[in-house]
This record gives structure tokens, C-alpha cells and sequence, in this order.
């Protein structure tokens, strides 16, 4: 057996001699292009993993935000406007919701104008002859349209003023409404409004909303050192979305789901590849930026409005609205002549200084906002129905002046002769 075993190991011997020892076969190295391959997919499936994360996740606070009573539309009354960003819906009937207590109804007529809920109120079905635009300062937000400075002047000279005002519009829209309506509707008196936000809102790409971005139409520096109104780089879609359905369903999972791929996430999907392509376009300088100066766009805006209505025959009023503890916007119209300046925000100052021990913003929008519970608290900034009312005052007595004017002129013009 000894002699047995070794002649078996000398045999084995001479095979691995004959064989060599066995090498362990390596798989070949990627190359650079797999690798770079390899690499991007792994980033592109995380990236998108985690954007859709944070889609459900926006999604999900928009979803609670709704639930909450959180403020914003009841009804379908805004829609996209190819110019103008958005608009009302003419006819259209729905509620301002308010964080505290019943919300505010809101009636459009057939012209897309904000009216009384009484279709026989002058301010609903008199003779126009007053146009007024603006933005929620005009359109009277948090109030009912009876409470509003339009309505007050309505019923106080027995005309309707028209309330052109939309929430959110900036300067940019008010003249291109002012292009659109004076034509239309060839008012005595167009009372235009002068806001500090209005003009910064001309100078950016989106409105303030309380949810999803409404591209706007903005201001920019043309050729001839003027400025130019640059069309809304793309049209909004959450006035689209069955967004404010939610608000009344019952609240659950199931629920969350439903609003998610119904709304959500195509509103959140369009908005960022919409501002992606925005941002990639003002990379490479295919859209201009927005003009930054403030004086050159007051100037070409009221300019502008009151060229329109001069060739139209009306007589155009700037009505200066703020919230501010200051009272010095008249130098901003000083390159504009024809037009009237109503400092109705110094009116509302010299009301509140006997009432407060300090003129500031707290205790200007204690006295002129709204207020709402028990304790009352403040819910809404924008004017409330005594400040409505002071601002009607200030321009009734401006129409009055001007009607005497145009009267005293008229017994002083020479007979014609036979």
C-alpha cells in the first residue's frame, strides 16, 4: 500500500506538472463609456426617486393646506389669460374663503366685471361711466362687493363705476387692461390705482398666488430707452386643477391619493419644468429680464394709460392706495400731467392719526383691515368697509369738482352763432 500511494502521488505529480497550475480567469474592466453609463443611471434613478418623494411630499402639505380652511377661491372663477396671465371667468359665481368665520361671496357679470349679488343695484346695472382698475385693493378682497369704494361711488352720483380690479395684477396688467376696456367701453373717468406692490409685481415673472405659479406679464427696457410689456413666459394651470374640490371631501388616505394625481402632482410636475425651462432661457439670454427701474415704469405706465385716455376722451384719476405710514407718492406723477391724483391712502392717515397714539403698519391695518372672532383678531390686510368708504368719499369729491368744472366751462363757452 506504501509502495501503491506513491506511485498515485508521483502520477499526479507529473499531471500538475504537465498542466501548470490553474489561473483564476478576472472579468475584463468596464470601460470609461459603461462606467459614465453606469453613473448616470444610478444618479437618474436617485434623483427621480427622490423628486417624486418631494412631489408627494408638496403635494401633501397643499392637500392639508386645503383642509385647514386654508384661504384662497370657493367656485371656479379665475381662468388663464394668454396676456393678461389670468382673468375672471365672466358669469361666474363662487367665495372668497377667510381663515376665521363664513366666507365672502363673489358674483362676476357677463363682462368678467365684479358685482353686486343684487343683479338691480346700480352698481350691477347702471350706465358705466366710470372705470376702475386695479387689483384686490379695487376688487375689494375680504369684502362683499356691495362694501367696496365702487359700489359707494355708484350709488353716491347714481352712474356705475365699473370694478375692473382682479387680486394679484400688477402695473403691467392694469395697462393692458386699460388697452382693452377704455376702447370698449369709452368712460367719463377712469380711476386708475397706484400701489407701491403694483409696480414691483410688473417686475418679476409670477403673481403672488396662494398656490402654483401665475406667469405674469412684466415690464422690460426696450429700444429708445422706454419701457415694454413682455407677454407671461407661460400659462398657468392650477385654475384648471379640481384643486378646491377637496376641500369638502372626507379626509383620508384614499382621499390624499386622489388629490395627489388629480392635482398635485400634475401642478407641481407643470410648474417646475415650466420654471426649469424659464431659468434655462434667462441662462442663455433668450428672454429679456425685467426693467428694475420703478421710475421709468410709473412713467411709461400711467403714460401710457393716459395717452389711451385722451384719445378716448376720459378723464383719468390716480387713486393712491398703500399701506404704508407715509404719504408721498405725488412725485412719481410728475411727468404726467392730464391725470388727477386722488391721495386717498393720506385721507385714511388723517382719519386714523386721532385714533392712535403712533401712526404704524400694526395700527393701520387694526383700524382698515378686517377682523374676525372673539377675541377679534386680525385676518386680512386688505381694506374694510370704513375704509372703503373714506376712500369713496375722496374721489366723489374729485368727480364733483370735475363735473363743476366742466359746467362752469360750458356756461363760459361763447353762443354759437346762428
Amino acid at each position: 500500500m506504501r509502495f501503491a500511494d506513491a506511485g498515485i502521488f508521483r502520477h499526479r505529480s507529473r499531471r500538475a506538472q504537465k498542466t501548470g497550475p490553474r489561473e483564476e480567469r478576472r472579468p475584463a474592466p468596464l470601460s470609461l463609456k459603461k462606467k459614465l453609463t453606469f453613473s448616470a443611471v444610478v444618479v437618474m434613478t436617485f434623483t427621480a426617486v427622490f423628486y417624486a418623494a418631494v412631489l408627494v411630499a408638496r403635494s401633501g402639505f397643499l392637500y392639508f393646506y386645503i383642509k385647514q380652511h386654508g384661504a384662497g377661491w370657493r367656485g371656479r372663477l379665475i381662468t388663464a389669460d394668454p396676456d393678461l396671465g389670468f382673468r375672471m371667468i365672466p358669469n361666474a359665481r363662487g367665495a372668497e374663503i377667510l381663515s376665521i368665520g363664513p366666507d365672502v361671496p363673489v358674483r362676476i357679470d357677463a363682462d368678467g366685471f365684479r358685482v353686486p349679488l343684487s343683479e338691480s343695484d346700480v352698481a350691477a346695472a347702471g350706465t358705466p361711466r366710470a372705470l376702475a382698475i386695479g387689483c384686490s385693493f379695487t376688487f375689494g378682497a375680504a369684502c362683499v362687493a356691495e362694501e367696496t369704494y365702487t359700489s359707494d361711488l355708484s350709488r353716491t352720483l347714481g352712474f356705475r363705476c365699473i370694478n375692473a380690479g382682479v387680486p394679484s395684477f400688477g402695473l403691467s396688467q392694469v395697462v393692458i387692461q386699460a388697452q382693452r376696456l377704455i376702447p370698449r367701453y369709452h368712460p367719463d373717468y377712469v380711476i386708475v390705482q397706484y400701489s407701491p406692490w403694483l409696480v414691483a409685481r410688473s417686475q418679476v415673472y409670477y403673481a403672488p398666488s396662494h398656490f402654483g405659479k401665475f406667469p405674469t406679464p412684466y415690464f422690460f427696457e426696450s429700444a429708445g430707452d422706454t419701457v415694454a410689456i413682455h407677454p407671461p413666459e407661460f400659462s398657468e394651470i392650477a385654475t384648471e386643477l379640481p384643486i378646491t374640490d377637496y376641500r369638502d371631501t372626507p379626509q383620508g388616505f384614499v382621499d390624499f391619493c386622489r388629490f395627489a394625481f388629480r392635482a398635485g402632482l400634475p401642478l407641481y410636475l407643470h410648474d417646475d419644468c415650466h420654471a426649469a425651462i424659464l431659468f434655462a432661457k434667462r441662462q442663455m439670454s433668450l428672454t429679456p429680464a425685467p426693467c428694475k427701474d420703478r421710475q421709468k415704469i410709473v412713467d411709461g405706465a400711467y403714460g401710457e394709460i393716459s395717452r389711451i385716455c385722451k384719445q378716448h376722451h376720459a378723464k383719468m384719476l390716480i387713486l393712491v392706495l398703500d399701506v404704508s405710514t407715509t404719504a408721498d407718492a405725488h412725485q412719481s406723477f410728475q411727468h404726467i400731467p392730464d391725470a388727477r391724483v386722488i391721495d386717498a391712502h393720506g385721507a385714511l392717515l388723517r382719519q386714523l392719526r386721532p385714533m392712535v397714539q403712533e401712526l404704524s403698519f400694526e395700527a393701520f391695518v387694526s383700524v382698515y383691515g378686517h377682523r374676525r372672532g372673539n377675541p377679534p383678531q386680525l385676518i386680512d390686510h386688505h381694506p374694510n368697509r370704513t375704509a372703503h368708504w373714506i376712500i369713496s368719499v375722496e374721489i366723489s369729491r374729485a368727480l364733483r369738482e370735475m363735473e363743476d368744472a366742466k359746467r362752469s366751462q360750458s356756461s363760459a363757452a361763447p353762443a354759437a352763432l346762428p
